[in-house]
């Protein structure tokens, strides 16, 4: 039995220098079945680990190499070594895989010296997918010497080539290369993704739409080419973000979190602004906040959630979030700035002030000095704003006329002026309105200004004119492009300009100022409503329309009794709805209605100081959504070196299994994909009220819930006497 044994190890050598492996394996096995006495036997498995090697079956030479047991040959643990290591960088343990590499290649043993340009070859494919592509390219020219390149050598190290390139901002080499890449397997999808992202990060320069497109055609040619996975999904939807196709970039990356093998948390951030750039903030915060269990350092998420929590009217969030984000970068002018927007929305015009000082401390502005300026504005501390316009010293601009027109309004002393002063006031505003407007006061401002100033000149038609004016600005805005603070400054604007073109209409076209009266009455508050319904009585008693005054005068009193009540007792009535009670409209006088009627009638036109334009803080494009497609964030995939391919199929051995493209075939980690966190519901449902008022001055707006103010009239039916009061009023001949 001994001599059949090394008859069959003979044979099997004879067969292995020939290169005739199968037949050889056949006999290297004969000769370990009837090998008593071991004699053979290592050199046998040797020899047949070393034919699974020359087949790539790299698992297979490790099993083999086991069964020699305590009697291994130096060189089979030299092989085995070299099968460990392209076994790691399957297992994508790539750093593992090189070092190994690397110290077979110092080593230089003798059983090597046939796998020597394989060594490279694989460092190579190690290097390249850790972005190392200097390393990988030589490592590849390296192997070149050796042997001939096989195609997946070939393909990365064009990979590499392409990258190296492009980090050195040649993109039109990386480009050749791509086309390079596609030429060795017309068929990969990487390619296309890498130059996705290159014309993805050319269209940021100036947000080019059709180089988004452009981009997004390039990334659905690459999903053709191999099954779609959640990196592709991901970078799609950031795509359609950034094209503002936010429900299409929402599904994708909804299928994105569903395929994904782990939770990442970008993705659930861009899933939370796909969310809140669709106004959907409750589903919004809940990502945010899992993109924050997942990863703390992402500190800009706190900037979005307390964003999305004023949105939704949870001033609890917006306001604690926005306190986390101003400690986690005390050294960042710029989150103090944002902060002090959402403050002056929010009310906080203090806290607004003290976040813009901070701002201003770490940088010195003109943006933070005029944002000052606009927050003094504000609450009426003209002398504070000038002192921030200041800061811009000798500009010609903008600025220049808000300074004068502040430094104007602080000297004037209405109560003191005559018709020559308000009328030198108008030619003021006649050059104002020739400058270059600055960020406080708009065309709309100074006409509005000038409005006023005629009625107190008693140029009443003038007055209605650029109150007319200032309506067709406020109504030539996009309101789809308007924030919720802008929007509804905006529409309190147009509610006050309405009620000062009634007032410039009661001295003759009263029937136009009583139709403006009545639309203001459906849509403003009970104590407003209550004093614009006693006007439009006054004003039908002045045309001798009892029966329609009794009616209106009824409505009014159980509106707002307080102001009625005077009235009915013929003594001095005074009717301030509206924005006429804030500290500028203050400073104005108030005028007389000529009613020829009695009691005296006394109004003031609606006017304050501007309510600037702050910067949107509802969700679009966010600058941190550039940065999720950027080539360093594509998943390297060189193509792998050690599968045989044939005709479109990878061949494993002598097994073939079809496949529709070539795609990395390497032995996938166990799953350990968690379940995505729960968000705890203290976080999450917190109870929504709001802390503060959105003016600075009370909305008169009609609230859905709004409280009636108590009147001194108890119950929702007035007393009868005081019905009869009013019907006796309205019909005696009070007014001969």
């Amino acid at each position: 039995m001994p001599t059949c044994a090394k008859g069959f190890f003979h044979k099997a050598e004879i067969l292995y220098d020939e290169k005739q492996l199968v037949e050889a394996a056949l006999c290297y096995e004969q000769c370990i079945k009837y090998d008593m006495n071991y004699e053979y036997t290592p050199r046998a498995i040797f020899h047949l680990g070393a034919i699974k090697i020359n087949e790539k079956d790299f698992y297979g030479a490790l099993h083999t190499f086991e069964r020699v047991g305590k009697h291994e040959l130096k060189d089979q643990k030299t092989l085995q070594q070299y099968a460990e290591a392209v076994i790691n960088l399957m297992k994508r343990k790539y750093k593992e895989g090189i070092s190994t590499f690397n110290k077979l290649l110092k080593k230089q043993e003798p059983v090597m010296k046939e796998y020597i340009g394989y060594c490279y070859m694989y460092r190579g494919y190690g290097y390249n997918a850790l972005n190392l592509h200097e390393k990988a390219i030589h490592s590849f020219k390296k192997a070149s010497l050796y042997t001939k390149l096989n195609k997946a050598s070939l393909y990365n190290l064009e990979l590499s080539y392409a990258l190296l390139s492009l980090s050195k901002n040649n993109t039109p080499s990386c480009l050749t290369h791509l086309e390079k890449c596609l030429k060795i397997f017309p068929r990969k999808a990487e390619p296309h993704i890498y130059h996705s992202s290159i014309i993805f990060l050319e269209s940021l320069q100036n947000h080019d739409m059709k180089k988004l497109q452009e981009s997004e055609n390039l990334l659905n040619i690459a999903m053709k080419m191999k099954d779609i996975d959640s990196e592709m999904l991901f970078f799609r939807s950031c795509i359609r973000y950034l094209m503002m196709n936010y429900p299409d970039a929402l599904e994708d990356i909804k299928m994105s979190i569903e395929k994904a093998e782990d939770n990442i948390p970008e993705h659930y951030v861009l899933r939370g602004l796909c969310y809140a750039a669709e106004k959907m903030y409750s589903e919004a915060i809940q990502d945010f906040t899992i993109a924050l269990q997942l990863k703390e350092t992402l500190d800009y998420i706190y900037w979005y959630r307390s964003r999305a929590g004023y949105l939704m009217d949870d001033t609890t969030i917006a306001f604690n979030d926005l306190q986390k984000y101003m400690i986690l970068r005390p050294s960042d002018p710029e989150v103090y700035f944002q902060a002090s927007v959402l403050l002056i929305m929010g009310g906080s015009y203090d806290d607004a002030l003290k976040a813009l000082n901070n701002s201003m401390s770490l940088k010195q502005s003109g943006k933070v000095a005029y944002m000052k300026a606009k927050c003094y504005v504000i609450i009426n501390d003209i002398s504070l704003a000038i002192d921030e316009l200041k800061f811009f010293k000798d500009q010609k601009n903008g600025v220049q006329l808000d300074e004068e027109i502040l430094k104007f309004l602080q000297s004037a002393d209405y109560y003191n002026w005559n018709k020559e002063k308000f009328v030198y006031a108008v030619r003021e505003c006649n050059r104002w309105i020739k400058c270059e407007t600055g960020e406080i006061f708009e065309l709309k401002h100074i006409l509005w200004l000038r409005g006023v100033y005629y009625m107190y000149s008693d140029n009443f038609l003038d007055a209605l004119q650029d109150f007319q004016q200032v309506l067709e600005l406020l109504h030539s805005k996009d309101t789809a492009t308007m924030s919720a603070d802008e929007a509804l400054t905006t529409e309190e604007e147009n509610c006050e300009v309405l009620y000062n073109i009634a007032l410039c209409n009661t001295a003759n076209k009263k029937s136009q100022s009583l139709a403006i009266l009545a639309d203001l009455a459906e849509i403003l508050n009970s104590k407003h409503r209550g004093q614009i319904l006693l006007l439009s009585a006054i004003i039908h008693l002045s045309q001798n329309n009892a029966l329609n005054a009794e009616k209106i005068l009824k409505e009014a009193f159980h509106c707002d009794p307080e102001s009625v009540a005077p009235f009915l007792s013929k003594k001095t009535t005074t009717i301030l709805p509206l924005n006429t009670l804030n500290p500028f409209a203050l400073l104005f006088p108030l005028i007389s209605l000529n009613m020829s009627l009695e009691p005296i009638i006394q109004i003031r036109p609606a006017i304050s100081l501007p309510r600037s334009t702050l910067p949107n803080i509802e969700f679009s494009i966010e600058k941190e959504v550039k940065e999720f497609f950027a080539i360093g964030k594509i998943t390297a995939r060189p193509e792998a070196p050690w599968l045989n391919r044939v005709r479109g199929s990878i061949q494993f051995t002598s097994t073939l299994v079809d496949i529709d493209e070539p795609s990395q075939i390497t032995e996938r980690e166990q799953e350990n994909a968690e379940k995505e966190p729960e968000v705890s519901n203290e976080v999450i449902k917190r109870n929504i009220k709001s802390a503060v008022p959105l003016r600075h001055y009370s909305s008169f707006l009609k609230n859905c819930k709004e409280n009636v103010v108590e009147s001194v009239i108890k119950g929702s039916k007035e007393p009868d006497f005081i019905m009869d009061q009013i019907r006796e009023f309205c019909n005696k001949d009070n007014y001969e």
